[in-house]
């Protein structure tokens, strides 16, 4: 088979596969039946006649050869948007409205990157749409959603942002007042703000069910604003991202032990706002911050 035949959209399709990590999502996020995946899975396999992926009770894991493959289709991915978002743009105005939607656990990071924006272009209105709802679904005239990976915007141009690290910390009233844990037996013994069970993404809860009693567990909330202001204002310790919690001199990091617990933050840009100034700034932004 002629390796030079290669389809790109197959291509694109085993990237999206290796990093949603499933058949069906990737079906969702391109609007297409599940089926059809994997017949362009299984025709791009047949056309470099070697295995993309494995086939598992877990699904759809990339080979070492599919890892490459991901990683090169990646690459190109990057270099595909940068020149979509910056051909023939760099002197365009940055000006006009621009909606962002995103869950209200991105909100933090998403207002440091927005009042970088609102400082370089005065010209520019932002309007930012979220939910406390474990059921995300950014609809509307959103012109750019940030997400998980379960709730991409169908129909548009997508790909991950960022990987955010999470960890443990308390104010420093806190430590003064409690002491600072050091292992995990003396982690049981201190107070805890948690994530709703319901919230998005929630696998600090798990570890928290795990690791404090019940009771120690003071105040729940799918707010990750009423989450960081009582961790800043000594009301317990609590699972913030590493970023935000390094960056505020009020916070100390607690050295207990923590399993890896990273985010995934994709984002999404219909395709009609591709190619705008306005997003191009918006996600240069956001790379910056995160």
């Amino acid at each position: 088979m002629d390796k030079s035949a290669v389809d790109w959209s197959e291509m694109r399709t085993a990237y999206l596969v290796g990093e949603l990590h499933t058949l069906s999502r990737t079906a969702r996020h391109l609007g297409v039946h599940r089926s059809t995946i994997m017949r362009q899975i299984k025709s791009l396999e047949s056309r470099l006649g070697r295995p993309v992926f494995e086939r598992g009770s877990n699904g759809y894991s990339p080979t070492d050869f599919g890892e490459e493959l991901i990683s090169v289709t990646r690459q190109a991915a990057l270099d595909f948007q940068d020149f979509f978002l910056t051909c023939g743009l760099n002197g365009a105005r940055v000006a006009g409205n621009l909606t962002i939607a995103a869950p209200s656990s991105f909100t933090l990071l998403i207002m440091r990157a927005v009042a970088t924006l609102q400082e370089q272009y005065p010209g520019l209105l932002c309007t930012f749409l979220t939910t406390d709802e474990s059921d995300f679904d950014p609809t509307g005239d959103a012109d750019v959603v940030l997400s998980l990976p379960t709730h991409i915007m169908h129909g548009g141009f997508a790909q991950k942002l960022a990987t955010l690290e999470v960890g443990l910390f308390a104010s420093y009233s806190y430590v003064e007042k409690y002491g600072m844990p050091q292992t995990h037996e003396e982690l049981r013994d201190h107070k805890f703000v948690s994530e709703h069970p319901g919230s998005m993404g929630n696998r600090t809860e798990a570890w928290l069910r795990s690791n404090a009693q019940a009771r120690s567990i003071v105040f729940r909330s799918n707010s990750h604003f009423a989450l960081y202001s009582l961790i800043a204002n000594g009301v317990g310790i609590g699972f913030l991202p590493t970023l935000i919690g390094l960056d505020d001199a009020n916070l100390v990091h607690i050295p207990v032990p923590t399993p890896k617990i990273d985010t995934e933050i994709w984002v999404s840009v219909r395709h009609k706002h591709v190619s705008g100034r306005k997003v191009q700034v918006l996600l240069d932004a956001l790379r910056q911050q995160l």
